[in-house]
C-alpha cells in the first residue's frame, strides 16, 4: 500500500472539506441580524438628534482597497445578468459623500435622496446593515444580488420584492458611491452595528420598467455605441484609443446597416432605429403628432424631449421611415468584439478552485485502487 498516497488523498479531503466551511460561512454568517431595506423607515427625530450628539462623528470613508472590490464586484454581478445594455459601473465620490451623510445619522432606510449642486438627477439607494463592529462591504453587495431569489419568475417591471437587486442590475445606472458608518444604536432597528449606504446616479427601479434588456453583451447600449469592457457597455469610450481599441468594438448592426468603425456605432437604413438598427422606424404613441399631446415641438422639450423621442422616433426624425423595409434582408454585420449570444454565468472562483481539488482528488483515489 502507497502511505504517501494515501496521505495525500487525505490532505486534498480535507482542504475541500476547509473550503467549503468557509464557502458557508461566508454566505451564512450574520444572517440573523444583516437587513436590507426598501423603504423609508419613520424615525423619532428625537432619536436621530441624541445619535448625533452622542456620536460626533462621521462616517468612515471606504478604504482604495475596499472601494476597488466593490466596483469590481458590482461589475462583476452585473456582467453575470446576460444582458445587451448593461453598462460598465465606475466609482463616484460625490455619491459616495452623500451616502457618509445619511449613513451618519444611523437611521435604518432611505434618506437624502434629494442630489447635490453638481449631481442634478435624482439617485438610487440602497442600504443593509449587520450587528457587530466589523463589516465587509463586498457581504453588503452580495446581500443586494441575493434578492434575485425572491423575484424568480417574477415581473421585474413591477416588483417591490428586490428593489436592492433591481438598483444594482439597472442597466444606465453608470456611478456608484457608498459609506460605512458604525451605529450605536441603528435607529429603527435598535441594536448596535455597521450600517453600508450606497448611492446610485442614475437611479433604478422606474416604476413599468424592466431593469436591463436581454441579448448578448454590448449589442443594445443606451448611448448607441458597442465599446464593451469585460460585457458590459463601455460608457466612457467615445473613439477608438489607447483603452478603447477597434478591438473592444462589440457593436452588432442588423436589417442592412453600415458599423461605423470610428464610433463604433450602426447607421441604420431607412426603415430602422435602434442601437442595433432592429426597431422598425415608426411612432409607438398614440399621442405622437396631435397638437393637443405631444407635437414635433415636443421632440425639443428640455425636460420631455428624451421620452417623446423614444416614443415618436418618426415624428422627431430620429429615423427615417420606409414602409417597404424588410426585416432580415441583409445579413447582420459585427464588430470584432461581438458576442453572438448572452453569455452563461460565470462561476466564482473558489467553485472553480474546488472543482479543480476535486478532480485531483478523483484521479489519486483512483490510482490508489489500482496500486492496491
Amino acid at each position: 500500500m502507497d502511505w504517501t498516497l494515501m496521505m495525500s488523498t487525505y490532505i486534498l479531503l480535507i482542504v475541500v472539506i476547509a473550503l467549503l466551511i468557509v464557502g458557508d460561512s461566508a454566505v451564512t454568517q450574520n444572517v440573523p441580524r444583516t437587513f436590507n431595506s426598501h423603504d423609508v423607515t419613520p424615525v423619532n427625530l428625537s432619536d436621530v438628534v441624541h445619535v448625533r450628539l452622542r456620536r460626533g462623528s462621521q462616517a468612515r470613508p471606504l478604504t482604495m482597497n475596499e472601494v476597488k472590490e466593490l466596483v469590481e464586484l458590482h461589475n462583476e454581478l452585473r456582467a453575470r445578468e446576460g444582458a445587451a445594455d448593461m453598462e460598465l459601473i465606475t466609482w463616484n465620490n460625490r455619491l459616495a459623500s452623500q451616502a457618509a451623510k445619511w449613513a451618519a445619522t444611523c437611521t435604518w432606510g432611505h434618506g437624502i435622496l434629494t442630489a447635490e449642486p453638481d449631481i442634478k438627477e435624482k439617485i438610487g439607494q440602497n442600504v443593509w446593515a449587520v450587528e457587530g463592529n466589523t463589516i465587509a462591504v463586498t457581504d453588503g453587495i452580495h446581500a443586494f444580488y441575493d434578492e434575485k431569489q425572491e423575484c424568480e419568475g417574477k415581473d421585474l417591471a413591477v416588483n417591490k420584492d428586490c428593489e436592492n437587486y433591481i438598483q444594482l442590475v439597472w442597466s444606465t445606472t453608470r456611478q456608484v458611491g457608498c459609506a460605512v458608518h458604525r451605529c450605536e444604536p441603528l435607529v429603527g432597528k435598535g441594536w448596535n452595528g455597521m450600517y453600508l449606504v450606497c448611492n446610485y446616479r442614475p437611479h433604478g427601479n422606474w416604476r413599468g420598467t424592466r431593469p436591463f434588456i436581454e441579448g448578448p453583451p454590448c449589442s443594445n447600449c443606451s448611448n448607441g455605441a458597442g465599446w464593451c469592457q469585460d460585457g458590459l457597455c463601455d460608457n466612457t469610450c467615445l473613439a477608438p484609443k489607447a483603452n478603447c481599441p477597434w478591438s473592444a468594438c462589440a457593436a452588432q448592426c442588423r436589417n442592412c446597416a453600415k458599423l461605423n468603425k470610428e464610433s463604433c456605432k450602426c447607421e441604420c437604413a431607412a426603415g430602422w432605429h435602434g442601437p442595433d438598427c432592429s426597431e422598425p422606424c415608426k411612432d409607438y404613441d398614440k399621442k405622437c403628432n396631435h397638437d393637443s399631446d405631444w407635437s414635433p415641438s415636443m421632440c425639443n422639450d428640455e425636460k420631455r424631449s428624451v421620452h417623446v423621442k423614444a416614443a415618436c422616433p418618426a415624428m422627431c426624425k430620429v429615423c427615417k421611415p420606409d414602409p417597404d423595409a424588410v426585416e432580415g434582408a441583409c445579413p447582420p454585420v459585427y464588430g470584432p468584439r461581438a458576442y453572438q449570444s448572452a453569455p452563461t454565468m460565470l462561476m466564482k472562483s473558489h467553485h472553480v478552485m474546488m472543482m479543480f481539488v476535486m478532480i485531483i482528488i478523483t484521479v489519486n483515489i483512483s490510482n490508489l485502487h489500482d496500486a492496491l
